[in-house]
């Protein structure tokens, strides 16, 4: 047999080869995971809520097919065992626990790293294995913000002008804690009907007016916070 004829042969024999066999790869299903800290923002905020130190996190998850067969479909977990871990410690596991409920501990800056694994079946394969899901979820600081109508940081001579302070992200109802308001390093007390918000007079022009205010939560030193403004008199 010549050099022409074996390649051919070859090529023949190699294509019946391959062309038999069917190779089927396992389609990996989707995570879909949301959380939800408990922490206050006010009721027009409409961005995410993030954890902060010593407050409560929920997270929780489904699990969407991809196979062949029921691509798009949430699976349910009831008889499958899924194990959450926080770095490398597995904190929890159970059949359909779908979602958990951690205190975090770590400072803002911080990431909580989680992993979820699920006891999960492909039916287009006939394979079983645990698929995992790694995410992490970032840290913050509370936040308290000073806001009022005017962007700029002057006011106009003998005119009132009302300042806001807006709490983010505290563990505690904020109307529950301690609120102090300052003017020029002096205490003083509001005298609208909310306690957030403190209207003043201002003198001649040409002086500064320190704003300050501070929420204090008396049972935990992590869930204060202040913020200051300097504004000039023009």
């Amino acid at each position: 047999m010549n050099r022409i004829s074996t390649f051919i042969l070859c090529g023949i024999v190699g294509g019946i080869f391959f062309g038999a066999a069917s190779f089927v790869y396992a389609a990996e299903p989707q995570f879909l995971i949301s959380w939800k800290p408990s922490v206050y923002a006010p009721n027009w905020y409409e961005g995410k809520l993030f954890p902060t130190k010593d407050s409560a996190l929920q997270v929780s998850f489904e699990l969407i097919d991809q196979s062949s067969t029921s691509k798009g479909k949430i699976i349910s977990l009831k008889d499958r065992e899924v194990r959450w871990y926080i770095g490398s410690d597995l904190v929890r596991k159970g059949s359909g626990l779908q979602s958990i409920i951690i205190k975090n501990s770590l400072f803002a800056g911080s990431t909580i790293d989680l992993r979820i694994a699920v006891d999960f079946y492909d039916p287009d394969t006939g394979s079983q294995y645990f698929t995992e899901k790694y995410f992490s979820i970032p840290v913050v600081d509370r936040k308290l913000v000073l806001a009022r109508r005017s962007m700029s940081n002057t006011f106009s001579p003998r005119s009132q002008a009302t300042w806001y302070a807006l709490p983010f992200f505290f563990s505690s109802d904020p109307r529950t804690l301690n609120l102090t308001w300052t003017v020029n390093g002096q205490v003083v007390n509001s005298v609208s009907n909310s306690p957030f918000s403190l209207s003043i007079q201002s003198g001649d022009a040409g002086q500064a007016v320190d704003i300050q205010a501070s929420l204090e939560d008396t049972n935990s030193p992590w869930n204060n916070s202040s913020v200051f403004e300097r504004v000039y008199v023009q």
